[in-house]
């Protein structure tokens, strides 16, 4: 029956494979979490990425080498070593975005890392990082060493259509599913297997909280790495990415803040100058998207700045800083805070990332505690913000992609 789904996909609607193998692919046998074929598949593949000549110029695909490095991947083994056994529940289907050109890469190794096999719809949106990957994937599928995970790992393409994603979803023991909340509404419609668990990534927005006090306190050298680490965050993917903020909170008092955020500002500027991180298309982007918002929204009163690194938007009371939360390319809305219990007043179910400098763990800690229930999923130091992990926007993907067999 599988072999027949396969072959009418294949054969009959326009799908193309373009790496493994859609029948073997969805044939295969789970195993067990963390698997040592899998592990030094992934640890091959790392090294063969931090091997390429210029790949300082692709720090996308460094980051994900980092990430599957076998140090990396040891520690977290050990994070699911309990009494319980997991297995892996069977075939997963993975809807990536496009706005994150790696994604559909930490989303299939999460699925190899769990036992299943994979079946990944990639983006028609190319880049040079995930065209990279794709073709050292493909020297990994010749090799015979290496055959029984390639095995597991089928990647296609196809245009929007519910009848694929269908018959997909009904052969899957998984469906990960990135994107807008359209998107997952979309596709949660469409029929799965009784069984299947769907794990979605649906809107979220992210935010930065700044200690004023601290900024000032800062050497020259200081303010530098905060500022780089900013745009690690904020600037790697034009804001595309969940996790970068829209949101940065000043804490502090008004004369404080004033100053502070002058300082950071003004070195952000001229490294953004220095780095020529800023593109004549972004700025284009950025100034498009706030005219189309402007023509909405009288904002003018609140705008600090229009041209150059980043556009800023100071709240004046009563707005609802998510109301431009959806401006990107460098746009940020500011809000200052005297205590930071008012943290509770700007978040909500949409918050995903807080980046934060300027305070302790345990600081962190007890301010979460004192959180709604509602809103933040992760609390991290500014710098840190994209990077990825088994457990994202409340999940604990390792978990959700395997069955918990109880033995007693």
């Amino acid at each position: 029956m599988a072999a027949a789904i396969h072959m009418h996909l294949e054969d009959s609607l326009p799908i193309a494979t373009v790496l493994g193998n859609l029948e073997i692919a969805s044939s295969q046998n789970v195993w067990k979490p963390f698997d040592a074929r899998v592990t030094d598949y992934l640890s091959q593949l790392s090294r063969r990425i931090f091997s390429l000549p210029d790949i300082h110029e692709l720090p996308g695909l460094v980051s994900l080498a980092y990430w599957i490095r076998p140090s990396a991947i040891h520690r977290l083994t050990q994070r699911y070593d309990d009494e319980n056994y997991l297995i892996g529940r069977g075939m997963a289907f993975h809807i990536p975005p496009s706005n994150v050109p790696l994604n559909f890469a930490y989303s299939l190794f999460c699925g190899l890392l769990s036992g299943n096999s994979n079946v990944v719809r990639l983006s028609s949106t190319e880049s040079i990082e995930a065209i990279t990957l794709v073709e050292l994937m493909r020297i990994f599928h010749r090799e015979e060493s290496l055959h029984e995970v390639s095995a597991r790992v089928c990647l296609i393409r196809y245009e929007h259509d519910d009848s694929i994603t269908r018959a997909l979803s009904i052969k899957s023991a998984a469906r990960v599913i990135w994107g807008g909340n359209e998107t997952v509404r979309r596709i949660r419609a469409i029929e799965t297997a009784p069984r299947s668990v769907d794990i979605v990534f649906a809107d979220r927005v992210s935010a930065a909280l700044l200690q004023s006090s601290h900024v000032e306190d800062l050497s020259n050298d200081g303010l530098l790495q905060l500022v780089d680490n900013f745009i690690a965050d904020g600037y790697t993917f034009d804001q595309n990415a969940c996790s970068s903020p829209r949101l940065v909170i000043w804490h502090g008092t008004i004369d404080s803040v004033a100053n502070a955020s002058s300082l950071f500002w003004q070195q952000l500027e001229q490294r953004l100058k220095l780095r020529e991180t800023i593109s004549a298309a972004h700025h284009m982007l950025r100034f498009i998207e706030l005219c189309e918002h402007l023509s909405q929204h009288d904002i003018s009163r609140q705008l600090v700045s229009v041209v150059g690194g980043a556009t800023r938007i100071k709240l004046v009371e009563g707005d609802d800083w998510r109301d431009f939360s959806k401006l990107r390319f460098g746009t940020f809305t500011e809000v200052t805070i005297s205590n930071v219990e008012e943290v509770r007043h700007l978040v909500s179910s949409e918050v995903q990332t807080l980046g934060y400098f300027g305070y302790k763990t345990d600081e962190m800690v007890q301010m979460v505690k004192r959180l709604s229930a509602d809103g933040i999923d992760r609390v991290v130091p500014i710098g840190q913000a994209l990077n990825f992990d088994t457990l994202w926007d409340g999940y604990d993907l390792i978990r959700m992609l395997t069955r918990t067999v109880v033995i007693i």
